[in-house]
């Protein structure tokens, strides 16, 4: 996830896949997610973190420092490649229009009255962008292949439906046709959705009513992913991991999944992390059908318990799997 995050965000791979190590750019991430966290419960901690020395604050400021910087130089090396590319042949990438826009001093207006994206800005959503969209589908595929590996049936009906799949059928626009491995992904989402905290909301000027209570405008409200998605009465037996329930879900079933937030500012990358869901499991399962939870160095469900942070991730930071 981290290469293709790399790809898609600053122009280049992180090269994880080839080093099977940590770039230090993902290593820096993780260090200050902590800050999500923090500014959430305390919002004015961070300014007094880079002058007093907090612990974990402190140092997740000084990591988040160090993630600007090398983004920044990452940039600037896209930048290089894209000004030397044709207008018909630029990198596929989120800012590789936006460089050549810069570039032709035809600036493309992304924000209000016309104004160009300053540097801060672009490295401040490169960053954000990373840090969404690698750390969470990582997650969320590590707890899909763990959920399906502890219920074998669930494992044998889904490599009943890849096996049907030819070598030439390997892409999204084949899998995404794939019914019961939908059911695997959304059930997933379900049970461990990538954030589970709350997603803040302000109410409009005008107040509104929310589940019979007027709310005053102005105040902030939020959300559980984790208890919305756990509401028995939305979800019988909603402890259990069963993708069968999505074959034909209800209306308030779809009401109430929030993996993605909900309302007009919901997750950019969907489709993105959806689609390397689907190709990670079916690839994963196809290599491996025999796989299954490893008990090796003490590992157990209670490795999995879901610790949430910033972002959902096993307790045990380790995800063990046995593969015949």
């Amino acid at each position: 996830m981290a290469d293709i995050s790399g790809e898609l965000i600053l122009g280049q791979s992180f090269g994880v896949l080839e080093s099977g190590q940590k770039d230090q750019v993902i290593q820096e991430l993780q260090d200050g997610s902590i800050l999500m966290l923090a500014n959430l419960i305390l919002p004015y901690i961070t300014p007094i973190a880079e002058y007093i020395s907090l612990g974990p604050v402190t140092r997740a400021c000084a990591s988040r420092k160090k993630t600007f910087r090398r983004s920044e130089e990452m940039l600037d090396r896209h930048k290089e490649v894209v000004r030397s590319s044709q207008p018909d042949n630029l990198p596929p990438s989120i800012f590789a229009h936006l460089f050549a826009e810069q570039q032709q001093q035809r600036p493309q207006s992304l924000q209000e009255g016309g104004d160009e994206l300053d540097q801060l800005e672009i490295i401040s959503n490169a960053v954000n962008f990373i840090a969404n969209g690698t750390e969470t589908t990582a997650n969320t595929l590590t707890y899909l292949i763990w959920a399906v590996c502890r219920h074998p049936e669930t494992r044998m009906q889904l490599l009943e439906e890849l096996d049907a799949l030819s070598v030439d059928e390997l892409d999204d626009q084949h899998l995404r046709r794939l019914s019961f491995l939908s059911q695997v992904v959304e059930e997933t989402l379900r049970l461990y959705p990538a954030v589970a905290g709350g997603l803040l909301r302000t109410v409009p000027a005008e107040g509104a009513e929310i589940a019979g209570h007027w709310i005053p405008g102005g105040t902030t409200v939020s959300c559980q992913a984790y208890s919305m998605h756990r509401d028995p009465k939305i979800f019988p037996n909603p402890y259990v991991f069963y993708p069968e329930r999505w074959a034909e879900p209800s209306p308030e079933m779809r009401m109430a999944m929030m993996a993605w937030g909900g309302g007009a500012r919901t997750c950019l990358g969907i489709h993105l992390a959806r689609m390397e869901l689907r190709l990670g499991a079916v690839h994963f399962f196809r290599a491996f059908p025999q796989a299954r939870i490893s008990t090796v160095a003490g590992m157990s469900d209670a490795d999995m318990e879901p610790e949430m942070v910033s972002f959902t991730a096993p307790k045990g930071h380790r995800c063990l799997i046995e593969c015949r």
